[in-house]
């Protein structure tokens, strides 16, 4: 659990930076958003992202390492894209009638969920690597 944990904040921090990149946002704006990003960050993927993770790690101990690695990012992206998806369903309902235009208000979304998940199943990985553990 302590190592889910430290993933999730090292993964927030890399997310962040990430996702700042993304943006292409002005200097004088820099720090305002970061710190926007890494709080909604962070408390998505403790409280989401390290319970799927958990979940993910039981669903995914009977397979050999290789595979195990690879069905366990597949499934931290799809609940990562889950996740946006049905929030994003409930926010923006009213704008499914023209998908266009729920895409261009949910996209940015979709993407930092998409790159949370990825940082938080690489940063599990190399800690359980550096640790001598299985992923």
């Amino acid at each position: 659990m302590a190592r889910k944990i430290i993933a999730s904040i090292i993964s927030t921090i890399l997310s962040t930076i990430f996702l700042l990149f993304l943006l292409s946002i002005g200097e004088d704006d820099v720090i305002a958003v970061s710190v926007v990003i890494a709080l909604i960050v962070f408390v998505v993927t403790l409280f989401y992202g390290v319970p799927i993770s958990i979940l993910i790690h039981h669903l995914t101990k009977k397979f050999q390492e290789t595979r195990r690695r690879l069905i366990s990012l597949i499934y931290h992206l799809l609940f990562g894209f889950a996740f946006v998806l049905i929030i994003s369903l409930i926010v923006y309902f009213d704008h499914l009638e023209n998908l266009t235009h729920y895409w261009n208000e949910t996209h940015f979304y979709f993407v930092a969920a998409i790159v949370a998940s990825f940082f938080l199943w690489l940063t599990e990985v190399i800690i359980c690597k550096l640790a001598g553990k299985k992923h």
